[in-house]
């Protein structure tokens, strides 16, 4: 049996999230390091190339996926709560299949684009990269999801976000990455080589009851799974529009300075992110099987821990900007307004807790998509716009109330439909 009941579901999830606790915020040290290693041995100038080749990569990726990634979480909790082990086994193979040949395709059609002289000639090699990275990052993307839907935390965050920070820390110091180009190819090695390794893993990992005989449904998945496309599509566009822009323009140095001040901020985050390694699926796992009550007490339970777990970050960086940007070196000073800014968003965003997964994983995608993507809209026009006048500054105002309104929006839907604690309100 792949889950034995939900007896004693709050120390579960407490015991769980611990465990997330210590390896993500091991992950979490682990990419301050890489980045603070990278800024200061890059300059703001190649870390920006870095971030910008970075931003177009997972936005790739994340089409790549066609939404199959979150789903997949949904979907393993689903089929193992109805023991239907050959659905279960179904859509882990036609996940693979489906995400590994839209990978290949957009992969291609960049590579084309390259070719043909449609690429700005500033941008050539960052498309170029893009256009390796997109298949891994892609499947490594789906594997990680799968570990958290079978709730294997430590796996979801071990090869992405422990081995490949570590491994290019190492690169850096040996004198292998020096400049953007030899990381960018050093970074590409490394993730196909944390891919085959995470995937060898991952079957390794897999219950017997998940390699019976497949059945697809190939039709339905492909339906619930798309929803969170747009919804994935239009996060990553609203967290990442700003160094797009930036890069865009040509103002590499402003671009690096923003990612940097933004991978602080999003600190603050760090405690949400743990718990929903483990929330979402077990919030998905309470709401299928009826029990709402406990769908409310993991949601209010985790809101009140992630709220807790920000205030500090938060403070730090909101008081003392100048000395957080310090250590990467004086040239990135210049983005404590930068910092502090985000840094507000991003406290909101932690203090209400885990609504995207409330919705996305109970049935109800289409509405976070459909949010997620006018969101994500107004965040591109505006931060258009602002970034034109003000600069990186500009961008970090829109990112900041973009994440406000979002994550209200959603908070207002979440408390609506489950405050009652009816307990029959499954989506047919």
């Amino acid at each position: 049996m792949i889950f034995n009941g939900y007896k004693n579901k709050l120390p579960l999830l407490q015991q769980k999230s611990i465990e997330s606790f210590v390896f993500r915020g091991l992950g979490f040290l682990l990419l301050f390091i890489m980045h603070f290693v990278l800024a200061n041995t890059l300059g703001p100038s190649d870390y920006g190339v870095f971030s910008y080749t970075l931003s177009i990569t997972f936005i790739l990726a994340l089409m790549a996926g066609i939404g199959w990634p979150v789903a997949m979480i949904r979907f393993i909790n689903e089929y193992s709560q109805k023991h239907c082990w050959s659905l279960l086994s179904g859509v882990l193979i036609k996940g693979h299949q489906v995400v590994f040949c839209s990978a290949m395709v957009i992969s291609a059609l960049l590579a084309g684009g390259i070719m043909m002289g449609l690429v700005p000639d500033q941008s050539v090699n960052s498309f170029f990269y893009s256009a390796m990275l997109v298949p891994i990052l892609a499947i490594s993307q789906l594997r990680d999801r799968i570990f958290m839907g079978f709730r294997y935390v430590i796996e979801s965050v071990f090869f992405n976000e422990i081995i490949l920070p570590m491994a290019l820390i190492g690169m850096v110091y040996i004198g292998i990455v020096n400049n953007a180009d030899s990381l960018l190819k050093s970074y590409v090695w490394l993730t196909a080589i944390t891919l085959l390794s995470g995937m060898y893993w991952l079957w390794q990992k897999l219950p017997e009851t998940c390699k019976k005989k497949p059945e697809y449904q190939t039709k339905y998945w492909m339906k619930t799974a798309f929803p969170f496309l747009f919804a994935g599509l239009s996060q990553v566009i609203l967290e990442r529009t700003s160094v797009f822009i930036l890069g865009s323009l040509g103002d590499m140095e402003s671009a690096g300075i923003y990612s940097l001040a933004s991978r602080i901020a999003i600190f603050n985050t760090f405690v949400m992110t743990s718990l929903n390694a483990i929330g979402a699926p077990m919030m998905s796992a309470a709401y299928y099987r009826n029990d709402i009550k406990e769908f409310r007490a993991i949601f209010f339970k985790t809101m009140k821990w992630s709220a807790i777990g920000a205030l500090i970050p938060f403070c730090c960086m909101f008081f003392f900007p100048e000395i957080l940007l310090g250590f990467f070196g004086e040239e990135f000073v210049s983005g404590k307004l930068v910092l502090q800014i985000l840094a507000v968003g991003q406290f909101f965003n932690a203090a209400t807790g885990l609504v995207g997964s409330a919705l996305s994983m109970t049935g109800r995608e289409q509405i976070f998509g459909k949010i997620t993507v006018l969101t994500a809209i107004l965040n591109l026009i505006a931060c258009y716009l602002c970034v034109q006048v003000w600069g990186g500054v500009g961008a970090a105002i829109v990112y900041s109330l973009s994440v406000i309104f979002f994550n209200t929006v959603l908070l207002i839907i979440v408390y609506k439909i489950f405050k009652t604690g009816h307990e029959n309100i499954i989506i047919k």
